[in-house]
């Protein structure tokens, strides 16, 4: 809903096609030690190539980039965006490329594909987001307490020795992660904690972007503390999005009942915190 009124036409256009190591591949059926089919992933030869490109050339030149552009857009897929719209962004895209830059970019569909496919994800992502603060403004957006924990609950892994899972030995968690919840659960305070499961099964915070906080934090005192923990070594490029989503969340449902804490091991990161600045907050509540 939130895609409504894009228009990729009016976007910007600067899409980075900067060729990188050849990435044309052929990709043909035959059967393995099982005697089934299976895919073969090859890369092409020079002659492939060679033989490709002089196909390309002898294209008429207005034909060159509707081609090139198209193998692109077949590459994309949104529910929002038709094909005839990204081959026409692709086409505007590439239109001061010259038919020899066209030709040395043919063993790049691949990663040029993954290029448009960032750039538009990003355009789309700023679109969403400026449509879900109008509606905040709007009230068209509204928080309603409809989740419930479920009867039971499935872990792939267990997790021995913590204490005060919502669910016996739950599991499922990395290092830091373990870290992170075994301290939470140290506080006098803490009733009980959960650890949510991802996508789809777990408890969503549902706007510009969908996030499934990593811990459900229950407190002697009525509160509730979700908390999302990010490794030093994460890639954190979506970190700011999470918080910006997790603060609306808390000030709807109700900052003074609950709470929104994304935990670094020591990494600074606007609007994060420590772990021991979590539990110092944690302890207060």
């Amino acid at each position: 809903m939130l895609s409504e009124g894009f228009d990729l036409s009016m976007q910007d256009h600067n899409v980075s096609l900067t060729p990188t190591e050849s990435e044309a591949v052929s990709l043909d059926l035959g059967k393995s030690g099982t005697n089934e089919y299976e895919i073969q992933r090859k890369g092409l030869t020079d002659m492939q190539l060679s033989f490709i490109k002089d196909c390309f050339n002898k294209l008429p030149d207005d034909r060159k980039k509707q081609n090139f552009a198209g193998q692109i857009a077949r590459g994309l897929k949104y529910d929002s965006i038709s094909e005839p719209e990204l081959k026409k962004y692709v086409e505007q895209a590439i239109a001061n490329v010259d038919n020899e830059q066209l030709t040395s970019l043919l063993d790049q569909i691949l990663p040029l594909t993954k290029n448009f496919k960032d750039k538009i994800d990003l355009l789309l992502k700023e679109h969403r987001k400026k449509t879900f603060k109008k509606w905040l403004d709007t009230d068209k957006v509204c928080c309603s307490p409809t989740y419930k924990f479920p009867a039971s609950c499935n872990v792939k892994s267990k997790v021995l020795g913590l204490s005060k899972g919502l669910f016996t030995d739950e599991g499922d968690m990395n290092t830091f992660e373990q870290r992170v919840i075994q301290k939470i659960a140290d506080l006098d305070n803490v009733v009980y904690w959960h650890r949510n499961p991802e996508r789809g099964n777990g408890f969503g915070i549902n706007g510009f972007i969908n996030h499934y906080p990593d811990f459900i934090v229950k407190l002697k005192s009525g509160k509730v503390a979700l908390i999302e923990t990010k490794g030093d070594d994460r890639d954190n490029s979506d970190s700011l999005d999470k918080i910006e989503l997790g603060s609306y969340w808390s000030n709807m449902a109700g900052s003074s009942t609950f709470k929104y804490y994304m935990v670094f091991d020591k990494k600074k990161v606007d609007g994060a915190f420590t772990i021991s600045e979590v539990l110092e907050r944690l302890k207060e509540l």
